[in-house]
């Protein structure tokens, strides 16, 4: 919940990763409220959205940060030209499941084009324990002969560098 204007606003992250924004809160003890956005900004992160809304740089501005079931963070900050939020860190396009993880890993891509991916997944020491290059929206590692423990999958993408952990049971 945060203050716009003098009035309060509700937003509550969803299974399907988007956001959804409520008004009608202040003063209202039956818990009605009215939904005003169900994709908020257009902010999409992949699935099981959570997150919190606060000035968090002091600039008088809220920023937005969003978690998601796979691990993955992102900041979002309004722009106050024109009140619209710029992933302030690049979100991650990418999805871990399942997660913890036994016998296969599956790196599930949120873009409905093909672009070129380097994939590698990496112990907790930086060492690579698999690798590969990938334009499908969807990619299989086998983790079964992997030691129990944390990892970290790293995902390239031109410029853009994201990373997720996993964890092998």
């Amino acid at each position: 919940m945060y203050d716009s204007a003098g009035s309060y606003q509700l937003l509550v992250g969803a299974v399907n990763g988007y956001i959804y924004q409520y008004n009608n809160i202040d003063n209202n003890i039956n818990g009605i409220f009215t939904l005003v956005d169900s994709m908020f900004y257009d902010i999409h992160e992949p699935e099981r959205v959570s997150l919190d809304v606060a000035d968090l740089d002091g600039d008088g501005i809220n920023e937005i940060v969003t978690g998601n079931f796979a691990g993955g963070l992102s900041l979002y900050k309004f722009d106050a030209t024109i009140g619209l939020p710029a992933a302030a860190i690049s979100p991650n396009t990418f999805s871990l499941y399942p997660n913890p993880v036994s016998d296969e890993l599956f790196v599930r891509f949120n873009t409905p084009f093909y672009v070129e991916r380097d994939i590698t997944l990496m112990d907790m020491l930086g060492r690579e324990v698999d690798h590969k290059l990938s334009g499908s929206n969807v990619v299989l590692f086998e983790t079964s002969k992997l030691a129990s423990g944390m990892y970290h999958c790293r995902v390239v993408e031109g410029s853009t560098v994201n990373t997720l952990k996993f964890l092998v049971k």
